[in-house]
């Protein structure tokens, strides 16, 4: 069979050379330098007008309204007129409906059905078996086609300069933007003079088609011989093109099973089930002993409040309440970082507001676990395993959503309207092998060969300790400890380089409430305790500390090996030198391989952090490589953070054009500087967020009520400043409430407890979609949020990119 397709393409390319010439300002269409010309990738250059329908023509990028293609049942209007990938190829394409020449243009912008008008190619010698293209807009076999005609000098009913030609074949939409790829059989033809027609004759609803991407193929779409062949999938009855881009937002970082870690005493709630069950009293696991919680721990209970004290209530207890009115009354609320905030349910309407892909990490780590006096198992591998398993169980439970192993099956399944699930993984130490122990080359190769087995694709070589693959980043005492009990040695440290714009410096182990938990856990090993000459005096410096270790000889072999898997990889939590070090070794990989930093933040001349937060040097590697850019939504303890014109240092944006004032620190305002100011430096694309959902983390807060700006609570004039400047005419509006500035939204209701973004803040994951409604109400601009309602596709090129230099490093 394949020496008949060679065959064949041979006689095609004779006819080729010999045909064209015979034909008045023809071409011959299989050659490659004539490709832009039938995807319109050039404009019109030889094509011939006639009417306006194709006067604003070609158009370029996503341009059609998402309300034009699909509808969000939650309500609201943060999606409306959002950009919608409809699947044409490139950058151009035929969209008669469409006023957009240009990227110049603004977004969404139409001419409407009325225009009329053909479009007609120049003559050409036909010598393919099939003609494939990309079509959509409205159906109408009379008025809106796409055909193919065929010169017959004495029977050709169409006359087209002083020719007779006879329509053989056509194509026309079915009512819907989408561009689906069809094909017609054509052999019978093969070397006659035919010409293409695109003709737009319709008025009023769906008076208008769309066409992309003709190509001259040996066989048909659905027996690919030919490696340039587009391959399709089935969805629906409409045949798509599975490289297609699809259309939602990625979180980059979440953490669904983590009550399965740290000793299941860290994290309360669980991920599944329903609320009674998933919603318990956490007052056996976070309060202290008593005749009526014979359950609690006093030790462990002075180690959770210390742990949320970024909150001055009590937020435990019960979440689940048989009374509506006592529902959720202590948990989950948006500082909440002891309970669960990700339940399936959440996911599920998250999902429903726009959510494509999620990354779900395991996550362990076993100082906590062993300090929190937690239930066994503590190591990592093992604990990592359950959490694995365990969500794959549930994910097989609930059909709206499918683990995605592939970008292939990434697309599909997003195509298919299910959330895809990328596995990973987020422990201190991979395969329990520990810095400082003898670990073979095969041991670790090994190990990951395991990991991706077992379906592992989004990876963090390192977590909060040294480990054999590295040095871990250093900006917490605490982990200082967690070093500590896990190596036998605390962390060494060295003077950062101002250019760093490193301000933490390390202490010496940790004074507070982990000192005290240790001592009342008889096995935990007393030299880890804060305490004595346990730890060294660390000699503050003015530019702040970093981590002496970088990527050991066996970690850059580990790496490799991951790259050469084309696993996914986060240089989040690596030291400056392991971060630096991971960059330059991708940097080296063929075209690059991609690195991504999937939640967190920068810093920069003036705005100073933690060696764990990038540098516009490393973000300017991860854009030339094509990782992507988490940005944290985890709020601090105070401060109004920077604002986007300091992150510009005064420079006018480029890219974006939201004016969001950050004046309710805490809230999304908040969080949209930094967001903003990431779509900068990576030129609008590959920048999502990472929730670090159930990753004992606080959420955005609300920008009302008695919780109003709650990160700046503390200084009393700011804050009263913050809650003064929030217009109650920018609130979010939900079915049934005052109107206001959105189309309502469907409020969440769960067990009777209805959910307002507006005074309860990102009380938990399924108020993700109330949380866009917010920052739109709040004047994020349609472009703006479009480019985040497209990292799904920005994830899937990002990972295609990985496989592909893959091979490179085979």
């Amino acid at each position: 069979m394949k020496k008949t397709a060679f065959l064949l393409l041979f006689l095609n390319l004779i006819v080729l050379s010999v045909s064209a010439q015979t034909v008045q300002n023809g071409f011959h269409m299989a050659g490659l330098e004539e490709k832009l010309f039938w995807d319109f990738e050039s404009g019109f250059e030889r094509w011939t007008q006639t009417g306006t329908a194709f006067q604003n023509q070609p158009t370029w990028g996503d341009n059609v309204r998402m309300d034009r293609v699909t509808q969000i049942s939650l309500g609201g209007d943060y999606w409306k007129d959002l950009a919608y990938p409809i699947g044409h190829s490139r950058n151009y394409w035929i969209g008669t409906n469409e006023n957009r020449p240009g990227p110049e243009s603004p977004l969404g912008g139409v001419q409407g059905n009325e225009p009329t008008g053909s479009l007609l190619s120049p003559a050409f010698v036909l010598a393919s078996d099939y003609i494939t293209f990309l079509i959509g807009g409205g159906e109408s076999r009379d008025s809106l086609r796409l055909e193919l005609l065929v010169k017959e000098p004495r029977w050709g009913q169409v006359i087209l300069d002083d020719e007779r030609y006879r329509s053989v074949r056509y194509a026309t939409g079915s009512n819907n933007d989408l561009l689906q790829r069809g094909e017609w059989e054509v052999r019978e033809f093969f070397g006659r003079e035919c010409r293409i027609r695109i003709t737009d004759e319709a008025r009023g609803a769906w008076g208008h088609i769309n066409v992309d991407d003709i190509r001259f193929q040996t066989c048909s779409i659905f027996c690919p011989l030919d490696t340039a062949m587009p391959s399709v999938e089935v969805i629906d009855k409409m045949v798509l093109d599975k490289k297609a881009p699809v259309w939602g937002w990625v979180d980059l970082h979440s953490h669904p099973m983590s009550f399965m870690g740290f000793g299941s005493k860290g994290l309360h709630g669980s991920f599944d089930g329903p609320p009674e069950q998933a919603f318990t009293d956490c007052s056996g696991a976070h309060r202290a002993w008593s005749p009526w919680n014979p359950n609690g721990n006093i030790i462990r209970a002075a180690a959770v409040s210390q742990i949320e004290d970024y909150c001055e209530k009590t937020p435990h207890g019960k979440g689940y309440h048989a009374n509506p009115n006592k529902c959720f009354a202590h948990y989950p609320a948006f500082w909440s970082t002891l309970h669960a905030q990700l339940w399936v349910e959440w996911l599920e309407r998250a999902h429903q507001g726009g959510l494509s892909v999620l990354v779900a990490l395991a996550v362990n780590n076993e100082l906590l676990a062993d300090a929190l006096q937690g239930d066994p198992p503590f190591d990592d591998m093992t604990v990592a395993n359950l959490q694995t398993d365990s969500l794959k169980a549930i994910v097989e439970r609930h059909d709206f959503m499918e683990i995605a192993y592939t970008p292939e099956q990434l697309r599909s399944i997003v195509r298919q309207g299910k959330l895809a699930i990328i596995l990973g993984i987020e422990t201190d130490n991979i395969g329990n092998y520990k810095a400082g122990q003898e670990v073979t080359e095969g041991q670790m190769i090994s190990e990951i060969h395991r990991l991706y087995n077992q379906g592992i694709r989004y990876i963090f070589p390192i977590h909060l300790v040294n480990n054999p693959v590295g040095g871990a980043a250093v900006y917490e005492d605490l982990f200082n400890m967690a070093n500590k009990y896990a190596t036998g040695e605390p962390y060494v440290v060295e003077p950062a380089p101002a250019e760093s714009n490193i301000a933490y410096n390390l202490t010496g182990g940790n004074s507070g409430f982990l000192g005290l938990i240790s001592l009342g856990n008889a096995d935990f090993p007393k030299d880890v305790l804060p305490v004595k000459d346990h730890y060294p005096t660390y000699e503050s410096s003015p530019t702040g500390h970093r981590n002496v270790q970088g990527l050991t000889p066996l970690g850059k072999i580990a790496i490799r090996e991951m790259m050469r898997l084309g696993m996914i990889i986060d240089i989040d939590h690596m030291s400056e030198k392991s971060a630096n070090e991971t960059l330059e070794m991708a940097l080296q990989m063929g075209e690059g391989y991609p690195i991504n930093s999937g939640h967190n933040g920068f810093r920069k001349d003036g705005i100073k952090g933690t060696e764990n937060s990038r540098t516009m040097e490393q973000v300017e590697k991860m854009v030339k490589l094509g990782g992507m850019m988490g940005v944290g939504l985890a709020l601090g303890k105070g401060g109004v953070g920077p604002s986007l014109d300091v992150l510009l240092d005064g420079q006018p944006q480029k890219i974006t054009n939201s004016k969001i004032e950050n004046n309710c620190s805490g809230s999304g305002r908040t969080f949209v500087q930094n967001y903003l100011f990431a779509q900068e430096i990576f030129g609008g694309k590959n920048v999502a967020t990472g929730t670090d959902a159930n990753g004992m983390v606080a959420f955005p807060g609300p920008r009302y009520g008695e919780n109003a700006c709650y990160q700046i609570r503390k200084n009393k004039e700011i804050h009263a400043q913050h809650v003064a400047a929030q217009d109650s005419a920018s609130r979010v509006t939900y079915w049934g409430g005052a109107s206001g500035k959105n189309a309502p939204l469907a409020p969440c209701e769960t067990a009777g407890h209805k959910w307002d973004i507006n005074t309860d803040g990102v009380a938990h994951y399924g108020l993700f979609p109330d949380f866009f409604q917010d920052l739109r109400n709040s004047g994020m601009s349609k472009e703006d949020m479009s480019r985040f309602m497209h990292t799904g596709e920005d994830f899937a090129q990002m990972w295609q990119r990985c496989i592909r230099v893959s091979e490179w490093v085979k």
